[in-house]
């Protein structure tokens, strides 16, 4: 057989041997075949042959689609000797007797069509031996995509997807991801202990997915944008581009860049439709996405899906790392602001149970920061705020504001008065329960303006209370005139208030432009023990002075 191969390095050429043997260089190795038994077989080499038969080859054929496997089973066809096709080899081997134009008409019993009907009867009957022979295509894929070889693999896979959509995985939505420590959040570090990370919490996925997972992006792009359009139900889509996250972010064989363009390209394709994945599961992307400085829309993308089903959310899912290249990392307060106004936005329901719920999780989140000794003012304000903005529409009250910003100046002690301020400024006592108002009255690590205005919330939640409980115990033709009664002692007590507010508040004033602190300190805690004593007595509620 006139085959043989040199180890001599050689790049893209083809020179004469002897007059019947042409020597082909691929890859830097050179490659020898008989001129005449192929011209036999080719049709694109024998009208090379005959129409220029001095010219240099090499120029001719400088585009052959072909590595050194496809064409020694070329040479091994045109010998005469029989090829093992498989789903390894088949694409290549298409592509190749396609450009030498190995068809029926030049030769019978050609090698074209014979590669083709085995693709046809052994490949794409079978999902897995469709997809191996996607993996072969390589260097091939443009040729592959013109002969509409990857089409058909993509229709076949599209088919027996909609035919089982378990192929695709089972749906996202029954998963569940690994228990976390919730200090992870607060320590992501650098960026490769941040993917290692992010690889123990995505779940694992199972063998017939991880094989159409294993394709190169180009390849699953294209087959998962067919399936979409095919009618593939969007849940089982859903799952198999999250197996295709886990599969390639956590890789580090991938580039940096590489894995940008997987978690940009599958924001992309994931459905529109919410419910389709965890919630915890979407916040891991998005973590990843910034690690990774994926492209604003994809940032973006996700914290919309996040804010659909927001209320499904834990509290370790809000911890948002800003950045992950240091050791400590601050919550990127800003995009959580983005997903509460995504949820508010593209809130329907009818129901307020929805906005209860988010409420309760951003209190919880407050005060897990809270505890949090670096946390800025500024940032643990702006959570606060949007905490309060939460619970705006609904009944409950405010209470776990109001634990959050105390647990924040227990571990922030170092704050100045203005600070503590400021951090303050979002309490609002009137939302507040009568106990809380109560505690926040008597705390010492409130500011002394912030105490004043707790004493007077509970001053008048407790004038409130006691006057609803007389009017309720009345009967008869006595409830006009206590009602009146009532009447004038409620204007009374409310110039008094405002009279008594007045007076505190120039006191106050007075004392702050002396610099008094101590002053400041000992009339705050006499006044806020005589008003309280006074006020029990008006109201009939002290049994005695020393229930104080």
């Amino acid at each position: 057989m006139a085959l043989s191969r040199s180890v001599e390095p050689f790049s893209w050429q083809i020179k004469p041997e002897s007059t019947s043997h042409i020597r082909i260089g691929i890859g830097g190795v050179p490659f020898t075949l008989d001129k005449r038994l192929l011209a036999k077989r080719s049709a694109r080499l024998a009208t090379l042959l005959d129409d220029t038969p001095h010219e240099d080859l090499g120029r001719l054929l400088h585009n052959i689609p072909a590595d050194l496997e496809t064409l020694e089973l070329i040479a091994r066809f045109c010998h005469g000797f029989d090829i093992n096709m498989s789903s390894e080899n088949i694409i290549p081997l298409i592509c190749l007797a396609d450009y030498l134009k190995m068809t029926e008409n030049h030769s019978a019993n050609n090698l074209l069509k014979a590669a083709h009907v085995f693709f046809e009867q052994k490949i794409l009957p079978s999902w897995n031996e469709s997809i191996k022979s996607l993996h072969s295509a390589g260097h091939t894929f443009q040729q592959a995509m013109q002969l509409c070889l990857v089409d058909a693999c993509s229709e076949s896979l599209t088919a027996k997807a909609l035919a089982n959509p378990g192929l695709l995985g089972d749906p996202a939505t029954d998963l569940k991801l690994d228990g976390e420590d919730k200090e992870d959040h607060h320590r992501y570090g650098k960026y490769i202990q941040f993917i290692c990370n992010a690889r123990q919490r995505l779940f694992v996925c199972g063998r017939k997915s991880e094989e159409l997972t294993s394709l190169p992006l180009h390849l699953y792009k294209h087959i998962i944008e067919r399936m979409i359009h095919g009618g593939v139900p969007q849940k089982n889509i859903a799952r198999s581009l999250c197996l295709y996250v886990k599969r390639w972010i956590c890789s580090f064989r991938m580039q940096r860049d590489s894995q940008r363009e997987v978690i940009e390209v599958v924001e992309r394709l994931l459905p529109c439709k919410k419910d389709l994945l965890p919630c915890s599961l979407l916040f891991e992307m998005l973590r990843i996405s910034i690690a990774l400085e994926a492209s604003f829309v994809c940032r973006n993308g996700l914290e919309i899906r996040i804010g659909k089903q927001l209320g499904q959310a834990m509290v370790k899912d809000l911890f948002i790392p800003s950045v992950c290249y240091s050791n400590q990392v601050e919550c990127d307060v800003e995009t959580v602001r983005r997903i509460m106004q995504s949820y508010f936005e593209n809130f329907e329901s009818s129901d307020a149970s929805g906005l209860v719920k988010v409420a309760k999780l951003m209190e919880d989140f407050l005060a897990e920061t809270a505890r949090d000794g670096g946390l800025k003012v500024s940032a643990f304000v702006s959570l606060a705020e949007m905490a309060s903005s939460a619970s705006v529409g609904t009944d409950r009250c405010c209470d776990g504001i109001y634990g959050a910003v105390d647990i924040y100046l227990d571990k922030n002690q170092h704050l100045t008065e203005s600070e503590r301020v400021n951090a303050c400024r979002v309490l609002d006592f009137h939302k507040m329960s009568p106990r809380a108002c109560e505690h926040a009255a008597q705390n010492q690590r409130l500011p002394l303006r912030v105490t004043v205005k707790a004493l007077f919330a509970s001053q008048l939640q407790l004038r409130d209370a006691i006057t609803k409980e007389a009017q309720q115990s009345d009967y008869g033709s006595g409830i006009t005139r206590v009602g009146e009664e009532d009447e004038g002692n409620l204007g009374s007590d409310e110039e008094e208030r405002i009279e008594i507010e007045e007076k505190m508040n120039r006191r106050l004033l007075e004392s702050e432009e002396r610099g008094d602190v101590e002053e400041q300190c000992c009339c705050h805690k006499q006044k806020k023990v005589s008003l309280w004593r006074e006020m029990k007595k008006k109201f009939c509620c002290m049994s005695g002075l020393n229930d104080v």
